[in-house]
């Protein structure tokens, strides 16, 4: 440990600003270099500001900075923010990441952040920059990426701060931009009947109909297990990434609650189960065959190979846009759907969402019926109230009176003659 280092600092003036000035000792985090840095502060206006009180106000700066003692030895500030993000902010935080959490996540900070921060001194990134920066993403990308970007920025900063690399927080009043609208498709029933009934295998129409009417996740779909499958249900208790298995991983704990099964939806994995070259508890439900390293083994599906080999070449010929051809789709269209047919806790019971807010704000768009009653209520009392007005006025302006309805006959009979006016009285 360094020995204990005392100072009081000095002041010095220019302009009319009083300064005060102490010295900062700092650890490269690249060699491991101990330096001394001069650090000066603004302390305030000459003349409005006593010496005294300048000195007084300096100290507690100083014990502020690096404590009563004085012996702590602060990061480097002017580390690069590309150094502290790869070095530090990353190897503490993907230890709590899923592979595709940390994949997603890696690759939009280096492309979005890095890219932009890299080779700058954390200490010298402003509040102004990292704005501005979120303003520009916000004009050119999606919601998503410019609240990740957000959110990591906010994060980053907050951990410099809290591991003394600076002092100040630029990102600490940082304000999530607007952003342009995400168009969410949905795929037509009819889409999703004529889907299913055109793919051949009974493997991938057992595959696409579990996606379309149970609703996992894109991961959990994949790495079901036949021990996942208990007739009625099914229970997640691996899930599948880029054609690697992880056994025991789920998002959260709420995924591992069962996953009902339509009826109508057995036929199609019974009918897959007699062909199944492995129904073992811990074989793959939906497998393919491995390539490099795994040739000829049961490997998961990757997302994207199973729609492009599998399903694209039979919705092309049904003139099924690719983009609706996704499991994600058909989770929020089976999400958007069940407002219909049940009630908002249903629809969370069966997502697994473990928040109802987020059933409600991304799958749902739920109008209480209460809340639509009233609604019509207030408007059918505003145009009754306005039918109820016209009628006569109706019927004075135009000479007309209004059918009438006597003994089951209607009264046709002609209006009596009313002589029209404009201005002055009407004349021979």
């Amino acid at each position: 440990m360094a020995r204990p280092r005392h100072q009081n600092g000095w002041l010095t003036e220019h302009g009319n600003q009083i300064y005060g000035n102490f010295w900062r000792y700092v650890v490269d985090q690249g060699t491991g270099e101990r330096k001394k840095k001069q650090a000066c502060v603004p302390l305030g206006k000459i003349g409005e500001l006593k010496k005294w009180k300048a000195r007084e106000q300096l100290k507690r700066i100083i014990a502020e900075e690096l404590g009563p003692r004085q012996t702590q030895e602060r990061p480097d500030p002017q580390t690069t923010f590309e150094w502290f993000v790869e070095n530090r902010y990353l190897p503490m935080r993907e230890g709590r990441w899923h592979q595709a959490t940390k994949d997603k996540t890696t690759y939009e900070i280096k492309r979005y952040l890095v890219e932009y921060f890299g080779d700058r001194a954390l200490e010298e990134v402003t509040q102004f920059e990292v704005q501005v920066h979120l303003n520009k993403l916000a004009k050119d990308f999606s919601d998503s990426i410019v609240r990740h970007a957000f959110s990591n920025m906010k994060t980053i900063f907050r951990t410099a701060r809290k591991m003394k690399f600076i002092s100040e927080d630029p990102a600490e009043d940082l304000r999530m931009p607007d952003t342009r609208i995400v168009k969410k498709p949905k795929i037509e029933p009819k889409m999703i009947l004529d889907l299913i009934d055109s793919i051949p295998h009974p493997r991938d129409r057992a595959l696409l109909a579990v996606g379309c009417f149970c609703g996992p996740r894109t991961s959990e779909n994949l790495g079901l297990t036949w021990k996942s499958y208990a007739g009625d249900h099914f229970v997640v208790y691996d899930t599948a990434y880029e054609g690697v298995l992880y056994e025991g991983k789920v998002k959260t704990e709420d995924s591992r609650a069962r996953i009902p099964i339509p009826e109508r939806v057995w036929p199609y994995i019974d009918a897959w189960r007699r062909l199944c070259p492995d129904t073992s508890p811990d074989a793959l439900l939906f497998p393919t065959k491995g390539h490099g390293k795994n040739k000829g083994k049961p490997v998961p599906f990757r997302a994207k190979n199973f729609f492009k080999w599998k399903v694209w070449p039979y919705t092309d010929k049904l003139k099924i846009p690719h983009n609706l051809c996704t499991f994600q789709v058909f989770r929020r269209t089976l999400g958007t759907d069940l407002q219909k047919h049940g009630t908002m806790k249903d629809a969370q019971a069966i997502m697994r969402h473990k928040h109802i807010k987020t059933t409600a704000e991304v799958y749902m768009d739920h109008i209480p019926e209460s809340v639509r009653k009233a609604l019509n209520a207030r408007t059918d009392a505003i145009f009754e109230n306005r039918r109820k007005q016209a009628a006569p006025k109706s019927s004075a302006a135009t000479g007309r009176r209004p059918i009438r309805v006597a003994q089951g006959k209607i009264d046709r009979s002609p209006p009596k003659a009313v002589a029209f006016q404009s201005g002055a009285e009407a004349t021979d």
